[in-house]
């Protein structure tokens, strides 16, 4: 196991509530960095809306918008 991953499961698992890490801390961590920079390129960009998110994708000449209410 890598020494990122020990980091992950070790701050997920500290005892006391206060310093434990919650998810949005432990997705920050660098073990998590090729899945964000991934997402970041896939996923486009999102947008709350009144009936949810919505999600933009722009490649070459293509506009799409999913809506994912």
């Amino acid at each position: 196991m890598s020494a990122d991953a020990q980091d992950v499961i070790l701050k997920m698992l500290i005892y006391k509530e206060e310093d434990r890490f919650t998810a949005a801390q432990v997705l920050k961590l660098p073990f998590f960095k090729e899945m964000r920079e991934q997402d970041i390129g896939d996923m486009g960009q999102f947008t709350a809306g009144p009936t949810g998110f919505t999600r933009s994708i722009s490649k070459s000449n293509l506009n799409l918008v999913d809506n994912l209410s």
